[in-house]
């Protein structure tokens, strides 16, 4: 947006101008900062599912819910996609339903458990 003003001594007269170019670069400006957050988010949440925090494994979990719920749009779009987004979205579902076996499973969910345990413990020893 342009700031005009049609009186320079009020302040109650600066107008809105739109400007179709600068709206367009707000938006560009707006995605790629919002990206370059969700990518921040997603390597520290990655890091702490690495370590085995049990907080980052239901991150993933309700991500991999999220990639589900995708398919759902998918027979609306279907015409209008291209092969490859279509491919992203099947690949994607599949590796959610991979991970949601696989961080359910008895053994996996005992270690994230064990692990979270111990960073507490770690964080907050007993007086002696």
């Amino acid at each position: 947006m342009v700031y005009t003003a049609t009186h320079w001594n009020s302040v109650a007269d600066i107008h809105l101008k739109p400007n179709a170019k600068s709206t367009v670069e707000s938006v560009r400006l707006f995605r790629n900062i919002a990206s370059v957050l969700f990518a921040a988010i997603a390597i520290a949440v990655l890091s702490f599912y690495r370590k085995g925090n049990d907080n980052a494994r239901t991150l993933v979990l309700l991500d991999c819910v999220g990639c589900l719920f995708t398919l759902r749009n998918l027979p609306a779009y279907w015409h209008t996609l291209h092969f490859f987004d279509v491919a992203e979205v099947l690949l994607n579902a599949v590796l959610a339903l991979f991970l949601i076996w696989y961080l359910f499973q008895p053994d996996i969910r005992a270690w994230f458990k064990e692990q979270t345990l111990q960073a507490y413990r770690a964080r907050h020893p007993k007086p002696a």
